[in-house]
């Protein structure tokens, strides 16, 4: 099954996947743990968020470039990378009764 872009950047959740085809290298897998204002001081919300992401990447030989390893992946360019060099496999939701 084939998956689209979604509308929003707003719809990733954590236990998302992405895999990072970049360049013709290896592919990378990471998934989202975490999403946090990057510019934001003592749990607080800054006035012009830049929200991005923790990831848990797999143990490959090298990080992929949408990635810092201090502050994480940029929400927008995850959004605007899916289709060209990024996929997207969002995380399975069960419900519990």
């Amino acid at each position: 099954m084939k998956r689209s872009k979604p509308k929003s950047s707003r719809c990733f959740k954590p236990g998302d996947m992405f895999i990072f085809t970049e360049g013709g290298l290896p592919p990378e897998a990471g998934v989202l743990i975490r999403r946090y204002d990057m510019h934001s001081k003592n749990q607080g919300r800054s006035s012009y968020p830049t929200w991005c992401w923790e990831m848990v990447l797999t143990p490959g030989e090298r990080t992929p470039l949408l990635y810092n390893p201090k502050y994480g992946a940029s929400e927008i360019n995850l959004y605007n990378r899916i289709g060209a060099d990024l996929k997207w496999i969002p995380a399975a939701v069960e419900k519990i009764s």
